[in-house]
This record gives C-alpha cells, sequence and structure tokens, in this order.
C-alpha cells in the first residue's frame, strides 16, 4: 500500500510541476506577445506622427508658396497628404507680420508647426521729400517742400523748403528760401535760415547761419529704384493680362494683380480698390472725384500703380494706403517726357518719375515726388512723411517676406 501511494504522490507532484511550467511559459507567451504588441503599436504611433509632422510640414510649405505667389494671402485651407490631413492658417500680427499655423493630423496623431514671416529687406528709401535727377526743381510761388531736397539739378523759383536742400554738382540755387542749410555749387538770390556751404560763389543770397566755402561739390546721387525692381513689378503684376484699354465709369471695383495691354481711365468718382499691383502700358487717367486705394490687406505694406505712359491725376484725385499708418500707393510712370500731371487739389499718394517730369499743380498736396524733373506750380505743397524713409512692398524677388522661424509646437 505504501509503495502504491508514494507512486500516486510522485505522479501528482510531476503532473504540478508540469501545471506550473506550463503557466509559466503561459505567462511568458502572453508577457512577450503584449510587448510585442506594445512595440507595434509604439510603431504605429511613432509612424502615424511622423506622418502628420510631414503633413503639417507639406501644408506649411504650400501656404509660403501661396504667399510668394500673392503676398497678401491669408485664411485657412485644408489638405489632404497621402493618408494624412493638414489645417493651415495665415494671419498677420502686428506690425503686418505674419504666421502660418498648420496641424497635421494622421488617425488621432496631431502634430503642430508654427511659420514666423517678418517683413523682409526687400524695401526702397526714400531719405527727401523730393529727389531730383538731371532736370531740376522749379518752385512755383507759394509752393512749399515740407521736408529734405536732394536735387542733381538746379533748384530755381519761389518757393519754399523747410528743410536742408543740397544741389550735387555744379548746379545752383536761384530765387529759393530755405529753413533748413544749403549746399551747392553756386547761391543767387536766396535766402537760408540755416547754414550755407557753396563750392563756386554766392550772390545775393542771405543767410542766418555759417557761410562756408568747400573745394568739392557734392556727389550725384541715382533715383532710388533700378530698371531691374521696375521689371520686377511688371512681372509680378502679369498674373492676370487684359488685351484693351480699361475704363471703370463710376462705382466701386477691385483691381490687380493685372497689366492692362492699353489704357487705364477711373471715371468721375470711382472708387478702385487696388488688390495687387497694376502695370498699364498705356496712360492712366484718375478722373475728378476719383479714388485709387489699397486693399486692406495690405496692412502696413505698400502697393504700385505703373505706368509705360503718362499719368494724369485730375482735380480732387485721392490716392490713399490701406489705411493702416506707413502704407501709401507708388505712382510710377517710365515715359519721358510729361510722365505725371497732378492737378489742383489732389490728395496722397507717392509719385515716382523715372525718365520724364512730374508737374503738380497749384493747391495739390502730395506726400513725395522723385522724378528726373519737377516742376511744382503756385501754392503745391510736398509733405513728407517720415514713415516713407523705408517703404516696404508687397511685391518683388523675395515676395515681401523673410522666414524669421520654423519650430514644431
Amino acid at each position: 500500500m505504501k509503495k502504491v501511494f508514494q507512486k500516486k504522490e510522485k505522479g501528482f507532484v510531476v503532473s504540478f510541476i508540469t501545471f506550473l511550467v506550463l503557466i509559466f511559459m503561459l505567462g511568458l507567451a502572453l508577457s512577450m506577445t503584449a510587448l510585442v504588441l506594445d512595440r507595434q503599436q509604439m510603431s504605429i504611433n511613432t509612424i502615424r506622427a511622423t506622418h502628420a509632422y510631414y503633413a503639417a510640414e507639406g501644408g506649411a510649405e504650400d501656404a509660403l508658396i501661396k504667399i510668394k505667389r500673392n503676398p497678401l494671402f491669408y485664411g485657412s485651407c485644408d489638405y489632404n497628404i497621402d493618408g494624412s490631413t493638414a489645417y493651415v492658417s495665415v494671419s498677420e500680427t502686428m506690425g503686418g507680420e505674419k504666421v502660418i499655423t498648420s496641424t497635421g493630423n494622421n488617425s488621432g496623431s496631431i502634430k503642430k508647426v508654427r511659420v514666423g514671416l517678418n517683413m523682409s529687406d526687400d524695401e526702397i528709401s526714400f531719405h527727401y521729400g523730393v529727389l531730383v535727377g538731371e532736370g531740376g526743381l522749379e518752385m512755383g510761388n507759394g509752393s512749399q517742400i515740407l521736408g529734405n531736397v536732394f536735387s542733381n539739378g538746379n533748384v530755381t523759383g519761389g518757393g519754399v523748403i523747410e528743410d536742408d536742400v543740397i544741389i550735387s554738382g555744379t548746379h545752383i540755387a536761384d530765387g529759393i528760401d530755405v529753413h533748413g542749410d544749403l549746399f551747392t555749387w553756386r547761391c543767387l538770390d536766396s535766402h537760408i535760415v540755416g547754414n550755407l556751404t557753396y563750392v563756386s560763389s554766392w550772390h545775393g543770397c542771405t543767410y542766418q547761419g555759417i557761410k562756408t566755402t568747400v573745394p568739392v561739390p557734392f556727389a550725384p546721387e541715382p533715383l532710388p529704384i533700378s530698371e531691374d525692381k521696375i521689371n520686377e513689378w511688371k512681372e509680378e503684376a502679369s498674373e492676370n493680362i487684359i488685351d484693351e484699354s480699361v475704363l471703370i465709369d463710376g462705382g466701386s471695383t477691385t483691381l490687380g494683380p493685372v497689366r492692362i495691354n492699353g489704357s487705364l481711365t477711373i471715371g468721375n468718382k470711382a472708387v478702385v480698390t487696388l488688390t495687387g499691383t497694376v502695370h498699364v502700358t498705356g496712360p492712366i487717367i484718375i478722373s475728378t472725384g476719383a479714388t485709387v486705394r489699397l486693399s486692406s490687406s495690405y496692412g502696413s505694406l505698400d502697393g504700385i500703380l505703373l505706368s509705360d505712359g503718362q499719368i494724369t491725376v485730375l482735380n480732387n484725385g485721392n490716392i490713399f494706403g490701406s489705411g493702416q499708418p506707413g502704407s501709401y500707393v507708388l505712382v510710377l510712370s517710365t515715359s519721358p517726357g510729361l510722365a505725371i500731371s497732378i492737378a489742383n487739389n489732389t490728395a496722397g499718394g507717392v509719385f515716382y518719375a523715372s525718365a520724364g517730369t512730374i508737374y503738380i499743380a497749384n493747391n495739390a498736396t502730395v506726400k513725395e515726388v522723385i522724378g528726373y524733373k519737377i516742376t511744382l506750380g503756385n501754392n503745391a505743397i510736398v509733405s513728407y512723411d517720415s514713415g516713407m524713409v523705408n517703404m516696404n512692398f508687397s511685391n518683388g524677388p523675395s515676395g515681401g517676406w523673410d522666414i524669421g522661424d520654423w519650430v514644431e509646437e
């Protein structure tokens, strides 16, 4: 009996040990399975996160392309990218900067990328109320320039210049009233409140400061916008083309970016809002009481109205920026001869004639004039705004923006 019991006891122990081993192996198998599944899930999550991240990157890059094509672009859009989605928003901050926020999503895995865009150095410096080429500056009686003047030609007439005047080369000042300092080759019959500096001679000039003679004249200063820059603006405008003259006869409309192969006439009391660069191959006429303004989307940036012909602004024409400080419309003509004619009571605008004359009629008030030759009628006023020292344009080779930072949030 004892031997039988021992055999049964030994069989039970072997069975129990076998059972424990099986339980241990099952537990080990389950643990390994759980570990494998966990690692597999981690791999899946990593893949999903990677897909979400690259979707966010792709959305941000697409937004950059949109902004390069249209520097005024803002808003939001959605993308489907290889099984992932990206929600992209472009917003403006104070100071005219832009922020791109791109959120990628792949099966619930979220990644976010933020790109900060700053205004680029694609700017043009206007340091003077009037900058004149070799054609010189002629001032009618009672005309005023509320700012500095730099001229590569003679400065003559019966007007008042509130700040400093620099005349380069062997050119003269004749009959003007300068409330700052004057630097010239020769001074004739002029009154200077500040200092008089000359190279050759002075006759009939009065001054309240110090009179100084220097051996060499001031070096000429070229006009600040190059032909290449003008051609870049023309290229920007050619995104859309109209092959005929355009008449906007009253009402309100938007225009740009566009190249008009013909003339542009903005009728009486019409309001035109520029949404991009406008290039007109023929003349531009801004009729009596008409208004040209920039879209509010320009923010603190500046826009361009460009013509290869003569630009005429009739009585009570108005040219405004976006409404934010520091925003202006550059009205530019590449025509020789009489390039820009500004009639009575015109307000606003920055006027530039790369090869011709700008004529400002009686009682007109403008912000800035730059041209080969400038003529001011009686009582015309150029009222320079210090915010124009560096104009930031929305169009140009760099699109007007630099990437300030690119981070994952």
